[in-house]
């Protein structure tokens, strides 16, 4: 199955509670952004050719985002995924989504980085709704 860049940029915009003017300009441009250091890996579509997102890329994109909110470099994020995405963090991604599904993995896996007083509780609010599949 796969996604238009408009899907994906509404959900993962959706996941990280992203106004729709910020989602406009800021959020848009960290996924270009993201593009331009090798996320998703091995993508690319060339210019001006329609972008069809599969659920892996987006995958990708919503963890590399959810390490920029911690703070780490995009270069090191595109080199840790490189490294680690095949090995390590997809297929943990893969076990919690068919356990849990698309939006539910999603907050289980991307909750550990806010697991401050109201972190799930962040999670649980803003997440829900959250889906690619129309």
């Amino acid at each position: 199955m796969s996604f238009t860049y408009a899907q994906v940029e509404a959900a993962l915009a959706r996941l990280f509670n992203a106004d729709p003017e910020v989602q406009r300009k800021t959020f848009r441009a960290r996924i270009v952004h993201l593009r331009r250091v090798g996320i998703p890996l091995g993508f690319s579509p060339g210019r001006g050719k329609r972008i069809a997102y599969e659920l892996e890329q987006v995958y990708q994109l919503g963890l590399c985002l959810e390490l920029e909110e911690m703070g780490l470099d995009p270069s090191l994020i595109s080199r840790l995924m490189v490294k680690f995405w095949a090995i390590m963090f997809y297929p943990l991604l893969i076990e919690e989504e068919q356990k849990l599904g698309f939006s539910r993995a999603c907050r289980k896996v991307w909750n550990w980085s806010w697991n401050g007083p109201n972190g799930a509780a962040f999670h649980d609010r803003h997440t829900r709704g959250v889906k690619l599949d129309g």
